[in-house]
């Protein structure tokens, strides 16, 4: 198994319970491994928004956003059909939870 892969498969099963590491994880796959991993860009966005909602801290909201049209960006240079319907869903999500939060 990678790096990577360990990264990637620990953030995404700690999710659940520890958001802080999960995004820390994330963020060092981005960063130290692979930055055009746009599941990771996703994954840390959905982390984001997570967070926000159990924090109430709105301005999670935009830095969520920015990492899910990163992976939407590198999803067009990097995948077949040159879409990531899942990060398009998460954007529209990251802003009901802002509606929601009042921001």
């Amino acid at each position: 198994m990678s790096e990577m892969s360990k990264n990637f498969q620990k953030a995404f099963s700690i999710t659940s319970y520890d958001l802080n590491l999960a995004i820390s994880l994330y963020t060092k796959e981005i960063d130290e491994i692979d930055p055009n991993n746009f599941a990771a860009w996703n994954n840390r966005g959905y982390c984001k928004v997570l967070k926000a909602i159990k924090t109430k801290e709105v301005s999670l909201l935009d830095d969520a956003e920015s990492d899910f049209k990163k992976a939407i960006e590198l999803a067009k240079e990097y995948t077949e059909d040159k879409r990531f319907p899942g990060a398009e869903d998460n954007i529209a999500w990251a802003k009901k939870v802002r509606d929601s939060l009042g921001g």
